[in-house]
């Protein structure tokens, strides 16, 4: 891989304004690419989901992968009721970087770390979209198997006494 990337720990709560620019620069532009034409995640929206826990799961860690700035991040939330459980958040890598294994650099980083840091973990899960080829075949290269096949679906409701009835 050229110009190997350095994996790091990332703390929100002590980033700067610089890294939590970078790491919301990948944050904006997977969810351009996930979801066109819809307004990304401002800032400070990015800078609040990672200091605070999702309901009903603890505190979550984060990775990035710096080839000079952030290129690449990964998140794992830990379930305080479940420590044999852990589940992998969103995982991306700016489309300038991709094709050079850092999804797959970050996610294997993230496993290694739980085995080493978080011995009680026996088993992670993570989600992505059946669409997503790339993601599948990392998820699939690091050890990852399928579970299940969900469909998500929306509903707009800007009318919804019409569908309705």
């Amino acid at each position: 891989m050229p110009d190997s990337p350095r994996i790091e720990r990332f703390d929100p709560r002590r980033a700067t304004e610089t890294e939590f620019a970078g790491y919301h620069a990948v944050v904006a532009a997977s969810e351009a690419a996930d979801r066109p034409g819809e307004p990304g995640l401002p800032l400070a929206e990015v800078a609040g989901r990672l200091t605070e826990p999702l309901p009903r799961m603890g505190p979550a860690a984060h990775w990035v992968a710096r080839r000079g700035d952030v290129a690449g991040f990964t998140e794992v939330c830990l379930h305080p009721r479940r420590p044999d459980w852990a589940y992998q958040r969103d995982t991306a890598v700016l489309a300038g970087h991709r094709g050079h294994g850092l999804g797959r650099c970050v996610k294997a980083h993230l496993a290694r770390w739980l085995v080493a840091e978080r011995p009680a973990v026996a088993r992670i899960s993570t989600t992505t979209g059946e669409d997503n080829a790339h993601m599948l075949r990392v998820n699939a290269d690091v050890g990852y198997t399928t579970l299940r096949s969900v469909v998500a679906m929306r509903q707009d409701l800007a009318e919804p006494a019409a569908r309705l009835g």
